[in-house]
């Protein structure tokens, strides 16, 4: 393990400090010096020492590496006799290096071989340690970023450090530090190699698992939330089977030690059971749910909606966490969806080993307003008008969306809509009918991106199906049927927007709502949020 001296400038430097050359030949005994320096890489010699150093000796070494934050550093002292504290001997620290060589302790030349790799392994990562962050993945076709924000929010109110991509961006500890969509495995991989995250809570489209797959080999937690018709026909998708296979691969990959959250409620969902390695933890509306009475009856565990509160429940105990009541964003329970994103919510946290009250208390706190899921069924009321503001553009979410409006109390609704132009003629149609019990007027438009179709194509599809005696117009885009409905709707009425671009949406409500004008002299809140 030696290494060989180059004869370079520097021994003859050397040499030639002591009157010496190359070719001299010294007498017996004499000390010839060929370096200023005995580093191993330029042949110089290691002896252990480590059952020799004196006891002051060492914790200066330790305190000089924890004044520079390091785990793992190289002390280099200089002194007579490592045995005596450098005080008594005017020795001192030269040097600290952030990445040490082990060579000269693995295989010293004289003294005793030390395995430091074995030990700094272990310091690093102790035995029966966690070695790996919390990693909670969520698919599905709709109520996926409610419910990623939703965790989200559980565990900051569990003071713990998030990493959070979803379709609005990617978050780290609440701070949007990129914006877009960001469901896809490159985000995660960003949220992983974040050295403050102490838990990832990923939005996991199916997008991203086509092209590239998953960011990670396990996850703690896999959530599926529900399988509806969506993009098909894209992708070589076709069928809600081949869909259901593609969210699947997050319950494959839900570790031996972790959970799959499903959807009792879904059959396509609850099948997924089968390709978990970990356990299973359903959630369902009712308690009496067939496939979530059976799981508890076989010693698993459930949670479900029973006397107006989520419970959690196993074969042996069933513990109320929280009344419906109490979560605002659920609209006391009216709102169908939200209780399922609720439920999801609360299964993966319970599922993950948090405590039940620091859950109670996040479902208590969360809301659903513009700044924290913007576009998930927003709720503002501006001039006595009541907006509501919503991205879903598949015939489950306009159906959802439609069931939550019909829950509220009964208004004048006038619904804005767009549909993206990359869906079947078929499906679209689907998705727009889903909408028809609840709107007294439409304004129909394309949306900014028509994804191939042409000017009006998509609203014209649509038209047809308006029942007679509803009014329904066509317009160029969002700003222009925005505009025209709010010089229509009067104090008490409702709009409905099927939002094309969240964020354009919400400024253009902004300015509208800071241009009305009262002549009573009061003063109307901006999007204040209820």
């Amino acid at each position: 393990m030696l290494t060989r001296i180059i004869l370079d400038e520097a021994v003859a430097l050397t040499l030639t400090q002591q009157n010496l050359k190359l070719d001299d030949v010294p007498e017996a005994g004499r000390i010839v010096r060929l370096r200023q320096n005995s580093n191993l890489s330029t042949g110089g010699t290691a002896t252990d020492v480590t059952d020799e150093v004196h006891p002051k000796n060492v914790r200066l070494a330790e305190l000089a590496a924890q004044i520079l934050a390091l785990d793992v550093a190289g002390i280099d002292i200089l002194c007579n006799d490592i045995q005596r504290p450098l005080d008594e001997q005017d020795g001192a620290v030269v040097e600290v290096n952030a990445a040490p060589g082990l060579r000269m302790h693995l295989y010293p030349g004289a003294g005793k071989s030390r395995s430091v790799g074995d030990a700094i392994v272990r310091m690093l990562y102790p035995d029966d340690s966690p070695s790996r962050i919390p990693i909670i993945a969520i698919t599905g076709t709709n109520g996926k970023t409610t419910v990623t924000r939703l965790i989200s929010h559980i565990y900051s109110t569990a003071r713990r450090v998030v990493g959070m991509t979803c379709t609005d961006g990617i978050y780290i500890n609440n701070e949007l530090i990129v914006e877009g969509d960001c469901s896809g495995p490159r985000s995660a991989q960003t949220v992983l190699l974040h050295p403050q995250v102490e838990v990832a809570v990923l939005e996991t489209a199916r997008g991203g698992i086509l092209r590239e797959g998953l960011a990670f080999d396990t996850c703690t937690v896999g959530v599926v939330t529900n399988i509806s018709a969506d993009h098909m026909g894209l992708k070589g998708i076709n069928t809600l089977e081949e869909l259901a296979r593609v969210k699947q691969v997050v319950i494959e990959s839900v570790s031996r030690d972790g959970t799959a959250v499903l959807n009792a409620d879904d059959p396509l969902v609850a099948e997924m059971a089968a390709a978990s390695a970990g356990r299973v933890v359903y959630f369902s509306l009712s308690p009496n749910n067939h496939i979530g009475k059976a799981h508890r009856s076989e010693g698993g565990a459930c949670v479900y909606i029973d006397n107006d509160a989520i419970v959690l429940a196993t074969s042996e105990e069933a513990i109320e966490l929280v009344e419906l009541e109490r979560l605002s964003f659920t609209q006391g329970g009216r709102i169908k969806f939200q209780v399922l994103n609720a439920l999801a919510a609360t299964a993966a946290a319970w599922a993950a080993g948090l405590n039940p009250a620091l859950i109670a208390r996040a479902l208590t706190t969360f809301t659903t307003d513009t700044a924290t899921v913007p576009g998930r069924f927003n709720l503002t009321e501006v001039n006595e008008i009541q907006i509501v503001l919503d991205y879903g553009h598949n015939a489950a979410a306009i159906k959802a969306l439609r069931e939550a409006v019909a829950a509220l109390e009964p208004r004048r609704t006038y619904w804005i809509m767009c549909l993206p132009g990359d869906r079947k003629d078929e499906d679209l149609i689907e998705t727009f009918k889903m909408s028809l019990p609840v709107a007294d007027v439409y304004y129909l438009h394309d949306s900014q991106d028509r994804r191939g179709r042409v000017e009006y194509e998509v609203p014209k599809l649509l038209q047809p199906y308006v029942p007679a005696g509803i009014p329904c117009e066509l317009v160029r885009d969002q700003r222009e049927a925005v505009s025209k409905v709010w010089t229509q709707a009067q104090p008490g009425d409702r709009i409905v927007i099927t939002a094309d671009i969240v964020d354009e949406t919400i400024d253009l409500l902004r300015t509208l709502a800071k241009t009305v004008n009262d002549d009573s002299g009061c003063r109307f809140p901006v999007m204040e949020e209820t």
